[in-house]
């Protein structure tokens, strides 16, 4: 083995150490980058993020059951959030709960689950159960999306200061 065998090696080493240096370096300054920076925006974690009721009538009777015969008709419910003074109706063409709500068996109950609005310190969200009965949620949320307290229909329905508990109760309608 002569003389110009081991400097192409040593070169060739060279250049493979250059090649992984060139991506990595790139790829450690984007990582650092997004470590130092501040979201001052909300977020809505999971499951905080999204409050679930349970809905009763005065008999204790799940209005939101299928299978009880005075339930909700699930398909009429919309959710709106009041921004500006305005409602505007929430909607996702893209995904299953496409009105900005979820109603699921959980414990043996059904509920629903609010996707509220996330877009200030407190938020204004209606609920539409159909063209008759309208609730509405206020949200107060502190930095990171932890809901800490809600208002039912103006009435203290729940709160955790901390933030750190998924918000859920019961209403009687």
């Amino acid at each position: 083995m002569g003389r110009s065998f081991w400097k192409e090696q040593i070169l060739f080493h060279n250049h493979q150490i250059n090649m992984k240096s060139f991506i990595y370096i790139p790829l450690i300054v984007f990582v650092l980058f997004f470590a130092r920076c501040k979201k001052d925006y909300l977020i809505s974690p999971i499951p905080n993020g999204v409050p679930a009721i349970i809905v009763k009538d005065s008999n204790g009777n799940n209005l939101l059951n299928p299978e009880y015969e005075n339930a909700f008709d699930v398909k009429s419910i919309r959710i709106y959030y009041i921004r500006d003074g305005k409602e505007k109706l929430q909607v996702n063409n893209i995904k299953d709960n496409m009105y900005f709500y979820n109603i699921t068996n959980y414990n043996n109950q059904y509920i629903i689950e609010i996707y509220i609005d996330f877009s200030a310190k407190q938020t204004t969200t209606l609920i539409k159960w159909n063209e008759y009965d309208t609730d509405t949620l206020i949200c107060n949320i502190k930095k990171g999306g932890l809901i800490t307290k809600i208002l039912f229909n103006n009435e203290l329905e729940w709160e955790d200061p901390s933030g750190r508990n998924r918000p859920y109760f019961t209403i009687i309608k």
